[in-house]
């Protein structure tokens, strides 16, 4: 604590963040942080002892940890005016559309890799004054990330909106759903996402220049935007040219937006997803090529140190102030600026110092996954004792050094992908390997581009152009090769935090840095058996949920769609559709579903049903395939739609079983039956609409039963009334649609139980109010994934358990959004 007192302090303020309490609040945590620091700091000036400084060192630790939960609750709670806020209490209101006044705080950048059958469009955030609803208008703070349509071909650029151009949108607004964030998610700082129709709806006015910050930040947009426009010019119309200027984009500012979904999977398989982020390394070599070219000019070190600050200054803003960057660039001003004084500078310290600012600026970046993965990998490289044998020649140590850093980088950021990705990846060594000097090539060449073309003109850029190319199809070349080896890259469940706090614990015993590091061999040599353990626990991809007593039925939390995952006594999995959204373009399986069974534990199924073809059922049925691997995939007879459908998830899983169900089949399981009553057999014509055609499904174990009607409708229902047995527990069809869920329905399979499947405040209004006052008549206890988010059921021979993710309040009263 004394020799590096800012790592520990920042290392105690995102413990406090992390592990804040939420049912706290956040004056408890301002008078407990101030009496330790302030008891902390008084026994550090009056300590005489080692024993009075320990304590004094705990205390000013938690101090920190007590600032860290105050500023995670300041931040868990934003104000009554915030966008966020109002979003929350009036969702409704939001969904269907309000107007926004306030200015950009970003440029737009348009979106090119969408999702196929999308319309073009690009990326605004708004930094909103006010939000107006008819007529009343109501004050509000906060930034807003909309997707506005791409402004029409042949338009001036002069009519682009520009930062600070002040501005009036009318947008539908929703809060960002919580879950894993996509690498190279740009929502950092915003509070609200929208989707605005039309271009018409959008007005903006040019705000005048402003002071000298806003004539900068203009400054440096521009900069930005002649940046990218060199690399994208410089390379050539071919698809390979296309994806070595996305690279380079994305190497030189961040900008990600020119791969596409393929390019992006294939880098993150093989565990290179990271070579494309702005991290130290690009920070490193651009001071390099800063200090050594004034060097070259002529000018002493400390007048070359002194010139690459502001350099490094323009560089973070260029980059939008990610948090590596912002970590990057901190430790290498203060690094420069401990050069200009003559004082050699901690790297651990200048870590935490980093760690601090990030943090106090921005408390929600302790769960960023990019937060984490970059001090993680910072921290494990700054371990790694510096020098080697001076006997070796210098250009073994430069290896052994590279593949020493290349495996505690990943040692060090192995569980946190595993945590928040679901992903091991064995492959990412030999891949980092082979393509990190590669990639460290290219950036270089990317430097070049663009001093080429300041210099010399176009001409001189593409030379160095076609070289960055050859550098990214051998980087890409290297990632297919590793994620065609089996093995070298898999899904596993969610790790626990006993375990994610040993393996943490056990690296850190194994790797001490400096005169200490042989101090006790053998206390480091079972440090080293200790983490092999916990690493090899890590990387197995084991199954930990445990069998049900009886048969559990499951209703995911995926919104406005279905996905149900059944598990029997005799320990086998069947998940009834896959979930999605309506319109297709979001991915559920990934997103959303795969995520949801990894938490749970589930590292495998053994049969995926889909129900029918609509986006909210079998949106996620690919994803989902290719990370559970079932050995048998069903759906609906006499569904052309069926045909293609089966061959793409073939593609995704290959070696699953394809089979048609009809009404009067089985599926025996090992505790569990499930009988399918609908639909007809084969020889009978489809239904007119694809929700008659859907599955409905009888599963029975131990004398209790649950039917899941999928999307079926009235006409379904009244086939299925003469012959349809009592059922514990009922899926409500159709998410609760009014034309679902029939009292003759209800009286036939008598049901106790009712879970709807339906997502908040969606726009078609399910659950309908006649469908829960049939259900409320019939005596059915209701339960709704949109108020009690995932719902887990087990039903047992004499009695039901059940589990609900949140306990809802009792229906509050309307509350009626005033003027201001």
């Amino acid at each position: 604590m004394r020799s590096r007192p800012l790592l520990w302090c920042s290392f105690s303020f995102l413990l406090g963040i992390l592990l804040a309490p939420a049912e706290s609040s956040a004056g408890a945590w301002g008078p407990l942080s101030a009496v330790l620091l302030g008891g902390g700091l008084a026994l550090t000036a009056a300590a005489r002892g080692k024993a009075a400084l320990t304590l004094a060192a705990l205390l000013v630790a938690a101090g920190y940890g007590a600032c860290g939960a105050l500023a995670a609750r300041c931040a868990a709670r934003p104000p009554a005016w915030s966008i966020a806020a109002q979003a929350a209490l009036q969702p409704a209101l939001f969904r269907d559309g309000v107007g926004l006044l306030g200015r950009v705080a970003s440029p737009p950048r348009p979106l090119r890799s969408l999702p196929s059958g999308e319309e073009p469009a690009e990326e605004l955030v708004v930094e909103v004054h006010r939000v107006v609803a008819g007529r009343r208008s109501r004050p509000a703070a906060g930034r807003v990330l909309l997707r506005v349509p791409p402004p029409p071909r042949g338009a001036p650029e002069a009519g682009r909106l520009r930062r600070g151009d002040r501005i009036r949108v009318f947008a539908r607004v929703r809060l960002p759903r919580p879950g894993p964030a996509a690498p190279g998610s740009s929502l950092g700082g915003v509070e609200a996402l929208g989707q605005v129709k039309s271009r018409r709806l959008l007005a903006a006015s040019p705000a005048r220049e402003g002071g000298p910050a806003r004539r900068l930040m203009r400054r440096v947009d521009a900069l930005r935007a002649e940046l990218l426009r060199r690399l994208d010019v410089s390379f050539g119309p071919s698809p390979r040219a296309r994806r070595a200027a996305a690279v380079s984009q994305a190497l030189l500012l961040g900008e990600r937006g020119g791969l596409g979904p393929e390019e992006s999977r294939l880098l993150q398989e093989s565990g290179l997803a990271h070579l494309l982020a702005v991290s130290g390394f690009n920070v490193a070599v651009l001071a390099w090529v800063v200090v050594a070219g004034m060097r070259a000019a002529g000018l002493p070190p400390r007048a070359a140190c002194a010139a690459a600050l502001p350099l490094l200054a323009l560089y973070l803003l260029l980059n939008r102030e990610e948090s590596s960057v912002v970590r990057a660039t901190i430790m290498a001003a203060v690094f420069l600026a401990s050069r200009l004084g003559g004082v050699r500078a901690d790297l651990l310290n200048l870590t935490g110092l980093a760690g601090l600012a990030i943090l106090a600026r921005s408390p929600g970046e302790a769960h960023s996954p990019g937060f984490q993965l970059s001090f993680a990998a910072t921290l494990a490289l700054l371990a790694i004792p510096a020098g080697g044998d001076p006997r070796a020649s210098r250009l073994r140590r430069q290896a052994r050094g590279l593949a020493a850093g290349t495996l505690a980088a990943m040692a060090a950021t192995a569980p946190l992908a595993a945590l928040h990705f679901n992903r091991v990846c064995p492959g990412a060594l030999p891949a980092n390997l082979l393509a990190g000097p590669i990639m460290s090539v290219a950036f270089l060449l990317v430097l070049g581009i663009e001093g080429l073309w300041a210099a010399a003109g176009p001409a001189a850029a593409a030379v160095a152009a076609q070289a960055a190319e050859r550098c990214v199809t051998a980087c890409f070349a290297v990632a297919e090769m590793v994620a065609s080896i089996p093995g070298m890259t898999y899904r596993r469940v969610t790790p626990g935090w006993v375990l994610m706090a040993a393996y943490g614990l056990t690296l850190a015993c194994a790797l001490p840095r400096g005169r200490r590091s042989g101090a006790a061999p053998l206390a480091r040599r079972w440090a080293w058996i200790a983490w092999g353990c916990c690493a090899a626990v890590l990387a197995a991809p084991l199954d930990t949920r445990r069998r049900p007593e009886g048969l559990r039925v499951t209703f995911l939390d995926v919104g406005q769609g279905d996905a149900v995952l059944l598990e029997t006594p005799g320990g086998e999995r069947l998940l009834v559709d896959a979930g999605g959204s309506p319109s297709g373009h979001h991915d559920a399986g990934e997103r959303i579903v795969g995520p949801a069974l990894w938490d749970r534990g589930v590292a495998s199924i053994d049969r995926l049903i889909l129900t029918h073809s609509d986006a909210d059922h079998a949106g996620g049925a690919a994803a989902v395939a290719e990370g559970f691997r079932p050995k048998e995939i069903a759906g609906p007879s006499g569904w052309p739609a069926w045909r293609p459908a089966a061959g793409r998830l073939a593609a995704r899983a290959p070696g699953a079983r394809w089979r048609e169900l009809v009404k009067g089949d089985r599926i025996c399981l090992r505790g569990a039956c499930v009988e399918v009553l609908h639909p007809p057999g084969r020889s009978a014509p489809p239904a007119a609409r694809p929700n008659e055609q859907s599955l409905v499904l009888r599963v029975s174990s131990g004398g209790a039963a649950a039917l899941l009607t999928g999307d079926a409708g009235s006409a379904t229902e009244r086939e299925l009334e003469a012959t349809l047995l009592p059922a514990r527990l009922l899926k409500v069809g159709h998410h609760g649609s009014r034309t679902a869920t029939s009292e003759r329905l209800l009286a036939a399979a008598a049901p106790r139980l009712a879970v709807i499947s339906c997502g908040q405040n969606n726009p078609f209004g399910h659950p309908h109010r006649e469908t829960l006052q049939r259900l409320q008549a019939a005596g059915v206890r209701i339960l709704s994934t949109d108020r009690h988010g995932e719902v887990e059921v087990e039903l047992l021979p004499r009695h039901t358990r059940v589990r609900t993710a949140r306990r809802p309040a009792a229906a509050p009263p309307i509350r009626r959004w005033g003027g201001g």
